[in-house]
């Protein structure tokens, strides 16, 4: 017997804190009843594990955990017993959810990207610096702490030739430790070697991995020779596929990197434009990249590194002139961008609250089914608590289901947006925890009201009638808010059809006629090592060369963008510096234009308003005559400027520098193609002249075929290839192809706000139904005693369509006039978008309408066929 009590006295130890006394106290009362021995107490061993397996006494009132997995299961049972009920609200978190997270992912794509073949970009920063030179970035390694290294690149253009083709392609200049400190992979070859930072040892380069393909195919180009900049250089390697170095813009990948040893000859070659006008020798406009070790903070460095990037710069060139110095993480926009992503996500967002209410509606109308079974289990005894949790758990398994969902619908998604917008788009580990965060925060959001609304129900009053909690309030309640989503649908279809409008009449707003037959060439001989000689007589062989060509009517040429004169030119590079009559040598006025050769005024098809145009007679060696646009002469002459003298000069030039010229003709203005008219920033001053006032290597040539032509830049090209084989076409385009461009990210937003809107109204349909199937649930023993009444199905089903179509209307008229302002809103932001197209509204109220009737039509035709002896056997 004292074995047997020490036994018990063991185990105790090993039994729950909560019962081992009580334990202890029964077993060894049985032992001294029945004066037993170890054999009877080796029995409490399987007990004391037994005791394990049970819930803990008083589980239930203390533990809020106890019964989740059962509560679960059940959820789950339930659900898949109404695929119905679970497959609405599954779809319509999906959509919203899907919505939400694409925009994430455009905004990740677009604000943070990640750069192909960087490793570890987020220990980068890139130092930008318009006045720097290489030996910068010694100083920035030793008097910035955190910095591990730093190398340096310049972006350009450069015109290359290999194995007989020439090309201008995008690349940059860059420092030795270039590729060490982006820790880039050479797939190829080698990258460059110290010495090459030098003038001596610098005719070296890498080629990006998709020109490496185009010049050398399969062929290994390491070793191969090839010209760049009319310099000839040696391939020393090949990039890895994708890689583009520092840049962002994801429209054009960098086809060449160059050794830095070769930007001195770019720079000592008097035919190019390659530095700033009052930089010294060695200055450029470069972009430091500094790798940080791994124990520094971003944050020191870039405040530390920006006061000493600013420093170097000012101890070069003095206090007086404050450079443009950037700091800021490497692909990494340092402008103030929270506005402007708050109003690209307020859209998604309303879409989610739409999916989110629709949710609610449902759960609400299948909690009404479900109130007895809530009351029964309220009646014998379960807690509100126990209710609500079931409630959460069925609303948590909805979004989970949701968020599987979403994954393959995201990368479906995503897939499609990379045709139309050249972002790096991934659904990486930001995107899904982001799209999962949404759903689960999103459960408080549909279940957690619908579920404390059923848990307050008494269980009394839910047993004794099918109506218990409805109340008029809570019916308006849930009618406003499909109402809401109604109003917010058709406001989204409108604005989207009136942004479509807008921008399809912008794309005729140039000034230019027929602009699909205004073709425009660019060529760029700054890029080649080639005299202003070789420079003049090579665009004079291309307009001999080319008014010749089959089709074309007009061949003009001028400066790249130089024609057009909206309020933004001002800052061109194709400007000119014009002293009106009577006007102070010190203040000369930029006006836009410059240089236009052959029939450039014809070809671009400029209308001439008074006077006349150029004649071969005006092509001197210093101009003598010059056309201005109307507003420049109705601005500074009144409008009679024809036979005024005024005084011109080339950009940057003096009143000293300048030539005195007379106004012969008057031309209608162009604006910039894409650009939105404003009138508060109308057209500016514009001067052409028939000769130019300095070099200028960059050219367009502007080439007006005739209606029904065939293509011409074929001919062009081999053209430009008989004058010189050497200059490639820098770019081509018809001025209806660059205005699609300008105008694409336009374009592109307004198709969004469509199809969001189209999301929207769908997800409308589906609340609609909920509203009215959860209104037929409250109302089913009324609708009961009015067919044991009498009442024809025609009249039931009356009655409840009544009800859905006053809804939609409400929420139709608001959507009006929510489209009405945002209009008005628009059209203060964006001139030229015309007002809501009543047309447009139409088409979207009826199609309103049809979603409303088939939206409805589904449950009122249950309430019609409702059978009252089983309603009121119910009751």
């Amino acid at each position: 017997m004292r074995l047997a009590t020490a036994l018990i006295r063991v185990l105790r130890r090993l039994a729950p804190r909560a019962v081992r006394d009580r334990w202890a106290e029964e077993w060894l009362g049985e032992i001294e009843h029945a004066n037993a021995g170890l054999r009877f107490a080796a029995g409490a061993i399987p007990d004391v594990v037994t005791l394990y397996r049970l819930p803990p006494v008083g589980a239930d009132r203390h533990s809020w955990l106890n019964g989740v997995g059962r509560d679960f299961r059940h959820a789950a049972r339930n659900l898949w017993a109404a695929p119905g009920f679970s497959a609405t609200v599954v779809v319509s978190l999906t959509l919203g959810i899907v919505v939400v997270a694409g925009t994430y992912a455009f905004i990740n794509a677009a604000r943070f990207p990640t750069l192909p073949g960087v490793r570890d970009q987020g220990r980068l920063i890139e130092i930008y610096t318009e006045r720097s030179t290489l030996d910068d970035r010694a100083a920035l390694r030793e008097a910035v702490p955190g910095v591990h290294d730093v190398a340096s690149s310049m972006e350009r253009r450069f015109a290359i030739a290999a194995r007989g083709e020439g090309l201008s392609v995008p690349g940059v200049f860059v420092s030795a430790n270039y590729f060490e400190v982006l820790g880039t992979r050479i797939q190829a070859g080698r990258g460059f070697l110290d010495t090459e930072d030098r003038p001596a040892d610098g005719a070296a380069v890498v080629l990006g991995f998709a020109l490496s393909r185009r010049l050398f195919r399969d062929d290994n180009p390491v070793g191969a020779f090839m010209t760049v900049g009319g310099h000839p250089v040696h391939v020393v390697g090949v990039a890895e596929e994708g890689f583009r170095g520092t840049y962002t813009n994801f429209d054009a990948d960098v086809d060449i990197f160059v050794a830095w040893g070769m930007a001195s000859r770019f720079a000592a070659d008097p035919a190019n434009d390659f530095q700033r006008p009052d930089a010294a020798p060695g200055e450029y406009e470069l972009t430091h990249i500094a790798r940080l070790s791994e124990s520094a903070l971003a944050e020191v460095v870039l405040d530390r590194g920006r006061v000493v990037a600013m420093g170097l710069v000012t101890a070069r060139i003095g206090p007086k002139y404050r450079p443009v110095v950037r700091v800021r993480p490497l692909g990494r926009d340092d402008d103030e961008t929270a506005p402007q992503i708050a109003a690209i996500f307020a859209i998604p967002f309303l879409v989610l609250l739409i999916g989110c209410i629709n949710a609610a509606m449902v759960l609400l109308a299948r909690g009404t089914q479900r109130m007895r079974d809530i009351a029964v289990r309220l009646a014998l005894g379960a807690g509100r608590w126990r209710i609500v949790r079931y409630l959460l758990a069925e609303s948590l398994l909805l979004a989970l289901m949701a968020a599987a969902l979403t994954l393959p619908v995201l990368s479906w998604m995503v897939a499609v947006l990379e045709r139309f917008v050249p972002l790096p788009f991934e659904v990486d580990g930001r995107v899904v925890t982001f799209a999962v965060v949404v759903s689960c925060v999103s459960v408080l959001g549909f279940g957690l009201a619908p579920a404390l609304r059923l848990a307050r129900i008494g269980g009394g009053l839910a047993l004794g009638s099918s109506r218990a909690g409805e109340t008029p309030r809570r019916s308006q309640i849930r009618q406003a808010l499909v109402a809401v989503q109604v109003a917010l649908s058709i406001g989204l279809m409108t604005t989207g059809a009136q942004l479509i409008t807008g921008v399809q009449q912008l794309a005729g707003v140039t000034g230019v006629d027929s602009p699909s037959r205004l073709l425009m060439v660019s060529f760029d001989l700054s890029q080649l090592s080639v005299t202003p000689g070789r420079a003049e007589a090579f665009y004079s062989g291309l307009l001999e060369r080319v008014v010749r060509v089959p089709g074309v009517e007009r061949v003009g040429l001028g400066g790249t963008g130089g024609v057009w004169t909206d309020g933004r030119g001002k800052t061109s590079d194709n400007s000119t510096v014009v002293w009106p009559p009577n006007e102070k040598p010190e203040r000369g006025q930029v006006w836009i234009g410059g240089y236009a050769g052959g029939d450039l005024i014809e070809a671009v098809g400029l209308r001439l308003v008074a006077g006349r145009l150029f004649t071969p007679a005006d092509r001197t060696d210093t101009p003598r005559v010059a056309i201005v646009n109307q507003t420049a002469a109705t601005r500074h002459f009144n409008g009679a400027a024809v036979g005024r003298i005024i005084r011109a000069a080339p950009r940057g030039g003096s009143y000293a520098t300048g030539h005195d010229v007379e106004i012969v003709g008057v031309i209608s203005p162009a604006l910039d193609p894409g650009y939105v008219p404003n009138p508060d920033d109308p057209t500016v001053e514009a001067i052409y002249l028939p000769e130019r006032l300095r070099h200028e290597p960059a050219l367009t040539l502007y080439v007006r075929r005739s209606e029904g032509a065939a293509p011409v830049l074929g001919a062009i090209q081999q053209a430009a290839s008989d004058v010189d084989p050497a200059v490639p076409i820098v770019g081509s385009a018809t001025l209806a192809e660059h205005q699609l461009e300008q105008q694409a990210e336009a374009r592109f937003a307004a198709q969004g706000v469509s199809v969001l809107g189209i999301v929207g109204l769908v997800l409308a349909a589906g609340g609609l139904y909920g509203m009215v199937a959860f209104l037929v649930a409250s109302r089913r023993r009324e609708i009961g005693v009015r067919v044991a009444l009498g009442a024809r199905p025609q009249a039931i089903l009356g009655l409840i369509l009544r009800q859905g179509t006053k809804t939609a209307l409400v929420g139709a008229v608001a959507g009006g006039a929510i489209a009405v302002v945002v209009s008005i809103v628009v059209r203060g932001q964006m001139y030229g978008v015309p007002p809501v197209d009543m047309l447009a509204l139409a088409a979207v109220a009826l199609l309103l309408g049809s979603v409303v009737l088939v939206a409805s039509l589904i449950p009122a035709r249950a309430a019609a066929r409702v059978d009252p002896l089983v309603v009121l056997r119910e009751e």
